[in-house]
């Protein structure tokens, strides 16, 4: 196993331990290999650029209806329908 060194700036610095106390992470290695598995298997899967905007779409949908609600809203296929 090897190990890897490098610096951060600190506003990325007070974004890792934000991260690190909502998440859960024990550590910063931790979190950052993490990071580059998700990263990588990402690479690997390499979305299509239909199947990115269905996955946001959807990721956006879920954001809007728990900070919503039961409130109404307009479907984001018909808000986004023109673009």
């Amino acid at each position: 196993m090897s190990i890897v060194n490098f610096t951060v700036s600190e506003p990325l610095e007070k974004k890792i331990e934000k991260a690190l106390r909502e998440t859960g992470f024990q550590s910063k290695a931790e979190l950052f290999r993490f990071a580059v598995i998700n990263y990588l298997n990402n690479l690997d899967r390499q979305m299509s650029e239909t199947e990115e905007f269905t996955y946001l779409t959807s990721r956006l949908g879920n954001l809007i209806h728990r900070r919503l609600g039961k409130k109404s809203t307009i479907s984001l296929r018909k808000q986004l329908a023109g673009i």
